[in-house]
């Protein structure tokens, strides 16, 4: 049994929601959550808040999300859960997928699908005494890893389960799971069970992408994951990147400069949408690519108490407000989109 689990009846439970760590709460510098500032008192983290704000409205979100535990869907509507606390791990056949904290028993979580007409269909527990952290779903939504099983949602079937070695899920690629040890990470493949050594912990995805960036020594370095292992794609020293495009070929910094690279060669199109240059993007903020030109980010002020998600073009070098900027409950510190990292 692992650290932190409870025995109840004949059943292994967890205490609140497993799929990623709690935000971590930002220092809030300047005045109270609603205090006026001005951009010669405001931090980088601050000023680059106080710019998504500020962005025309555009096109809402493609993919579902969660503002504490009410889950706004694709087409508007959104679905006030029954939840003490909810984390969203993904699109699947039929609905979302999201860790449910119920509200009769605080210790116990569970997987649901939430259909678009709000029913609620609850996945069968984990029984293995192989404890993996994390939990994924496969990009055409049809998988789910849940600790060591990979189960067809389909028929509830498990249909393979990870090597004895993994102890993390970290992302499904569109060539199988990336998963890590006590030390490194691996790719394994749940159909042929081939797995394949990637070296260290790899970096930040993106929802549905093949590349990371990974921060080493005062350089980013962007990898693409293929089924031979790693590609690496370049590298920046001295300059922090946010995100890399599903391809690994484009590259956005933290001051959302948008860069094209092939090889050692990097060329800069331009800064996204007027962002301040003493403004700098927090380097946990989420950002999914849903096209090869456009990503979504979920933002949070300093001290965690607001968020939106915004949409960015490398493409037009633009970029709107895809929702509302919204309050957050004290549980959580930004808006959760599906698979982001």
């Amino acid at each position: 049994m692992s650290a932190g689990e409870r025995v109840v009846g004949d059943a292994r439970v967890r205490p609140g929601p497993r799929r990623r760590a709690p935000r971590r709460v930002r220092p809030h510098h300047h005045g109270s959550a609603g205090a006026p500032t001005t951009l010669a008192t405001q931090d980088p983290y601050t000023a680059a808040f106080a710019w998504a704000s500020r962005l025309p409205a555009g096109p809402p979100p493609e993919i579902p999300f969660l503002v504490g535990t009410s889950l706004h869907l694709p087409d508007g509507s959104a679905l006030d859960l029954d939840l003490d606390q909810a984390g969203l791990v993904g699109t699947v056949t039929g609905g979302t997928l999201i860790l449910a904290q119920t509200s009769s028993d605080p210790l116990r979580t569970e997987y649901q699908i939430i259909s678009p007409d709000g029913q609620a269909r609850t996945l069968p527990a984990e029984s293995s005494d192989h404890y993996v952290q994390e939990a994924l779903v496969s990009p055409d939504g049809t998988l789910f890893a849940d600790g060591p099983d990979v189960i067809d949602l389909a028929t509830g079937q498990v249909i393979a389960s990870l090597p004895a070695d993994a102890n993390i899920l970290i992302h499904w690629t569109s060539v199988g799971i990336v998963y890590g040890t006590d030390q490194r990470a691996a790719l394994w493949n749940p159909l042929t069970g081939a797995a394949t050594d990637l070296g260290p912990y790899p970096g930040k995805f993106g929802l549905g992408s093949d590349s990371f960036v990974r921060w080493r020594k005062g350089c980013s370095i962007v990898s693409t994951v293929t089924a031979d292992g790693l590609s690496e794609k370049g590298r920046l020293c001295g300059t922090r990147l946010l995100t890399a495009s599903n391809d690994g070929n484009t590259w956005v910094s933290q001051q959302m400069d948008v860069l094209d690279t092939q090889g050692t060669q990097h060329e800069t199109r331009g800064t996204l949408s007027g962002f301040p240059p003493d403004a700098k993007i927090h380097p946990i903020e989420e950002t999914d690519w849903v096209s090869p030109e456009e990503f979504l980010m979920s933002m949070s002020n300093q001290n965690g108490t607001q968020s939106v998600v915004i949409r960015c073009n490398v493409d037009t070098l633009t970029c709107t407000r895809a929702t509302h900027v919204y309050d957050l409950p004290a549980t959580d510190r930004a808006i959760d989109l599906p698979g982001g990292g």
